[in-house]
């Protein structure tokens, strides 16, 4: 489950490196780049608040399925033409599927571990749960990179490759324990709640660590591979260019994993390979 975790938030730093190819491609500015990766942020932030809770009583496994099947859209979106409007609208499609997926199977994982090793302390899932989330989002531009440098087509090749890995994924959540049980009579739904306790100084911090963090993550890697791109001329044609931008956020550490919190990780990192053109 931690390798499907990982392969999808992979997917979701996939165009990272390929923004300078789009910009070429269809002669948008730096801050259209920028503003397309704010559209994935804001899929990611309404499907959190949305969707982020359900499988609390769905099941992880339809919630997971159902992220891996929006991410298998947005697969298919990017394949479809590499222009903006559609750019767009596959970024915002990635967003509302890592938004359901990363809280569900954060949760999952906790639930699996907790299963197979009861009574055992929670740093090993905790490790791997952090492992599998910031791995994905630098494993991305890495894979991307790689295929877009060395194999061609890379507006197409590294989406086609990553719909083989989410399909596998797909399957193999299929064949995974399901650890919630469904209540008898499902509970009303309504959108998740965001708050912290009353004077609870030390959540409010950490929240704002990782609003800002993210916040820089999100400029860095949305500006840097346009930057590298017109910048670095010094290099061999056939050498990739790399830049990476690690960011985290001191975790809090909670007794219980509902499926609407990020338990046991706040923080990202990512890399942005240039593939030279």
């Amino acid at each position: 489950m931690a390798v499907v975790f990982m392969t999808a938030m992979a997917f979701s730093t996939v165009p990272t490196p390929l923004y300078p190819l789009y910009q070429v491609h269809d002669g948008f500015s730096t801050f259209t780049v920028t503003v397309v990766f704010a559209v994935y942020a804001v899929g990611v932030l309404i499907s959190l608040l949305l969707a982020g809770h359900v499988s609390d009583w769905l099941g992880r496994k339809k919630v997971m399925t159902a992220a891996l099947a929006l991410e298998l859209l947005a697969a298919a979106v990017f394949l479809a033409t590499p222009s903006l409007p559609v750019l767009i609208v596959a970024r915002l499609v990635t967003g509302l599927g890592v938004g359901m997926l990363s809280a569900t199977a954060t949760a999952y994982l906790h639930e699996l571990h907790s299963a197979d090793r009861p009574g055992a302390s929670t740093r090993r899932f905790e490790i791997v749960s952090t492992a599998a989330n910031i791995g994905g989002l630098g494993l991305g531009p890495i894979v991307a990179g790689v295929l877009a440098q060395y194999l061609g087509a890379p507006l197409r090749l590294p989406y086609a490759v990553f719909v083989v890995l989410l399909l596998t994924g797909v399957a193999a959540v299929a064949l995974t324990l399901e650890t919630v049980h469904r209540p008898a009579v499902r509970p009303g739904y309504r959108p998740q709640r965001v708050g912290a306790s009353r004077g609870d100084r030390g959540y409010l911090a950490a929240a704002a660590a990782g609003f800002t963090s993210m916040a820089v993550f999100g400029l860095f890697t949305s500006v840097v591979p346009g930057f590298v791109g017109g910048t670095s001329t010094t290099r061999p044609a056939r050498w990739p260019d790399w830049s990476c931008s690690p960011c985290s956020v001191p975790q809090r550490r909670r007794r219980r994993a509902p499926a609407g919190s990020a338990h046991g990780l706040a923080g990202t990192s990512g890399c942005s390979p240039r593939p030279w053109v």
